[in-house]
Formats: C-alpha cells, structure tokens, sequence
C-alpha cells in the first residue's frame, strides 16, 4: 500500500506539474508579463525568463513520473523550485495585493497569488512527503538522461513558442491619419459618453471584446505599461455582456482604467470586425494603430511627451 501510494502521489504531482507549464505556454504572453508588472524582468528578458521556467517545470514533472533519481535531485529540485514560484508569489501579492489571476496555471484556471501560495504549500507537503517515502536507488545512465532531458526540456518552449524577435523589434505602430469618429463615439453609443475627453489632448483608445483572449492580452500590457507610466491617458471601449466583464477584468488586472461599454453597431464600424485595436489619438485625430505586438512601451512614452 505505501509503494502505491508513493507512486501515485509522484504521478500526481508530477502531472500537475506538466499540466502547469503546458497551460502557462500557451499563450505564454501573460506569464511574462508577470514579469514585468512585477519587476522581475524587462520587456527583453522576460520571454527568456518564462520559457526557461516553464522548461523546467516540463523537466522536473517527467523526472517525477519516470521515477528517477528522487531522492537525490527531482524532489530536492521540486521543492527549490515550489520556493521560487512562492517567493515570486509573495512579490506579486505585495506588488499587486490579492487580486487577479497569478497566472500559475495560464489563462485557464484563475487563481489569486493566496490561492496559488496555499496550493504551493500543499504541493510542497506532497514533495517532502514523498521525500520521506523513497529510497535513493539509481538508474543505469541516470546521470546522462537527467542532463539529455533538462536540456530537451530547456530548448522545447523555445521551440513550441518561440521568442518573436521579428514582432519584438521590427514591427512598428501603422501610421494613419483619419478623425475619431464623433458620432460613432459620442452619439450612437447607447451607453453614453466616454468619462474624458478624447477629442483633446493625446489618448490612447482600446477597442476590446470581454471574450477575445488577445484583447485579455494586450488588456494586460497596457495595464502594465500604465501602472510603469501613469501620465499616459488609456481608455477602453467594451463590447460584450455584463456577465463577463469581472472576468475580463480579473485577467487584465485593468479595471482602474477608464472605460466604458460599447453596443455592437458603433463598435462593429470602428473596428471592422477586427480586434484588439489600439488607436493612438491626438486632439481628436487618430495618428497610429496599434495591435499587441506593436504597442511597444519606450515609443509610445516617447509619443506622449512630444
């Protein structure tokens, strides 16, 4: 019974952590942008950071369902790396208090950083329980799979999601010139008129669906991005029902943004049928369009202090 027990207790958790870097993988964007929120990492190194976590992860829960070398590495590792996560956590919680979703698991199951501190104490339970459980028997050629897999399991995120230098670096804002529609804006939207004036000054328009997961995404950067530079003016219109919008503002974390819902005409013409879109507005004239990717952090706080 204790060596079934044992082996189930490793496959479970050794699942648990497959499925959790599987999950922060796909998109891996919010996971490194937790990074950043955080100040953990930079808009640069933050990709890197994320991917060789999630890498790790992979690593250690194949360790854990294969049974090997548990009592001198896996579990040790396991537990360091339970730490780390918990350490992070706690930064997040300070940072940001308890709210949110702390991006353990992706965008998939939502959890705030207490909750995923309370479910890395059990796991931590589990990991030195079964510390206690094992013995210290090796394999043949333990060495050499433990270091062959780590290094399959460090370059496979790369390889799944790789890092988009063309996006990161190349890509830049689409250059328009055409007014904000005011009537669109002003007069046909059935939920009234913005709470600021966007007809002067510069702004920056966001135009999101409550369940569009690249608007949650490029909700999330630019709650970012605000909360690095709060001088810069963001506003969103929402179209969507009521029923999703605590969801969506638990994955973006942006609902200290102004922002206001938009009924389905006004919002189908200005967007096209196509979204996120993220205008960049200037006294009433929209002068860049952007869209995840190219709505970069260093040119659009250059931009507002022009």
């Amino acid at each position: 019974m204790k060596t079934i027990f044992s082996v189930f207790l490793r496959v479970l958790l050794g699942s648990i952590f497959l499925l959790s870097a599987y999950l922060k993988l796909f998109p891996v964007e919010p996971f490194e942008l937790g990074f950043i929120e955080n100040g953990i990492g930079s808009w640069f190194t933050a990709p890197f950071m994320a991917r060789i976590l999630i890498g790790t992860e992979f690593f250690l829960g194949l360790l854990l369902i294969s049974g090997i070398a548990l009592k001198r590495f896996t579990l040790p590792a396991c537990i360091i790396l339970l730490c780390i996560f918990t350490i992070y956590l706690i930064i997040q919680l300070i940072v940001s208090g308890d709210k949110g979703d702390c991006g353990c698991f992706g965008i998939y199951f939502q959890m705030t950083p207490l909750q995923s501190i309370a479910k890395n104490g059990g796991l931590l339970l589990m990991a030195v329980l079964l510390w206690k459980m094992s013995d210290k028997k090796s394999f043949r050629f333990q060495n050499q799979i433990i270091i062959s897999l780590g290094a399959v399991c460090l370059v496979l995120p790369f390889i799944l999601n790789p890092v988009d230098f063309l996006y990161a670096k190349n890509l830049k804002p689409e250059s328009v010139n055409f007014p904000l529609p005011q009537d669109l804006i002003l007069e046909k939207n059935k939920f009234g008129a913005p709470s600021i004036d966007l007809f002067h000054g510069k702004h920056v328009i966001s135009f999101m669906t409550l369940t569009c997961p690249h608007c949650r995404q490029a909700g999330l950067k630019i709650h970012v991005i605000q909360k690095r530079h709060p001088e810069i003016s963001f506003f969103f219109f929402l179209n969507g029902k009521d029923e999703h919008l605590e969801e969506f503002f638990s994955a973006t974390k942006a609902e200290d943004i102004p922002h206001i819902k938009m009924n389905a005409d006004p919002f189908a013409k200005l967007t096209r049928g196509s979204w996120p879109q993220i205008w960049w507005v200037e006294d009433g004239i929209v002068v860049k369009k952007s869209v995840y990717y190219t709505l970069n952090e260093d040119e659009l706080v250059e931009w507002n202090q022009e």
